[in-house]
């Protein structure tokens, strides 16, 4: 009888890598997301600075950054290396790409936008210098891009046009600081008429009795002088950070009608990611809507 060699295979332990980065990746993600959704509301509260928020969204961002690579990386070990703490890798990364999602649509709004912060239409173009400002304003920063909103004219008095105007910047959520009836020619205050500046508070007005409307004349409204301009001094303040923006809008007779020019800018900020040119589109889609009843409108 022959001896046979009997061959076991080889056996041994498959000792699996573990990611050592994964939980404190996740950690880093929790905290990057918790200053983001913290240093917003601290900041509408008056609780820190412009330059404090800029300094927390800043260290959230990179902190989420810094989380989301090492969250993919563990991923990509977990998969091609069977190592231990896969789980963890995925939270930290999906935690971060949550938390970069509104870092992502900042970007998006500064490479669709000019790197200003102000814009105005075209009536303002003539006026807008480098350096300009409203009063307390930032410096501002003058694109070509800025005045590529057009103006609106209305077939109507501007008498009509500044009522219509006060109500469409009250619906725009905008804060009126003074209405100004202004000389048409130099743009001077008219300051022989005690009426030439109307100071409103945003309050809003009373209710017309139904059987006075009729009654009532337009510039009775807000007994404004009848004048060929007006200056419709605002503050209007976007709905997340509340930044403020000094507005101006421009009601000017031209011939048989009214043009309306507005200019918005920032007053805290250099770049605004095209804030200032959505305060406008949305002033002139509720003027549109206040004077619909009124007059035919044309751009």
């Amino acid at each position: 009888m022959s001896r046979q060699t009997l061959f076991l295979p080889a056996q041994g332990h498959f000792v699996r890598p573990r990611l050592g980065l994964a939980k404190p990746a996740k950690k880093l993600a929790w905290f990057g997301l918790t200053l983001f959704l913290v240093g917003i509301p601290l900041y509408r509260l008056g609780g820190i600075s412009t330059t404090a928020l800029t300094a927390t969204l800043s260290l959230s961002c990179a902190m989420l950054i810094v989380a989301l690579v090492v969250g993919l990386t563990g991923m990509a070990r977990a998969w091609f290396q069977a190592a231990r703490g896969g789980s963890s890798a995925f939270g930290a990364a999906f935690i971060a790409f949550i938390g970069l999602l509104p870092f992502a649509f900042i970007a998006m709004l500064a490479a669709e936008n000019p790197a200003t912060n102000i814009a105005y239409t075209g009536g303002f173009a003539t006026t807008e210098t480098a350096g300009d400002g409203a009063s307390g304003s930032q410096p501002v920063t003058v694109a070509a891009a800025a005045a590529a909103i057009p103006a609106r004219r209305y077939a109507a008095p501007p008498v009509e046009v500044v009522e219509a105007a006060r109500t469409a910047a009250l619906d725009s959520g905008w804060r009126i600081e003074e209405i100004l009836a202004v000389d048409a020619e130099d743009g001077s205050d008219t300051t022989d008429d005690p009426l030439g500046v109307i100071r409103d508070s945003g309050a809003v007005p009373l209710p017309t009795p139904r059987d006075s409307v009729d009654t009532q004349s337009v510039d009775d409204r807000l007994d404004l002088p009848v004048r060929e301009a007006y200056d419709v001094e605002a503050t209007a303040s976007d709905w997340l950070l509340g930044l403020p923006s000094d507005v101006t809008v421009r009601i000017l007779a031209e011939g048989n009608g009214t043009i309306v020019d507005v200019r918005a800018a920032s007053r805290e900020i250099a770049y605004d990611f095209g804030q200032n040119r959505r305060f406008i589109e949305s002033f002139f889609t509720a003027l549109d809507l206040a004077m619909a009843g009124e007059e035919d409108v044309s751009s």
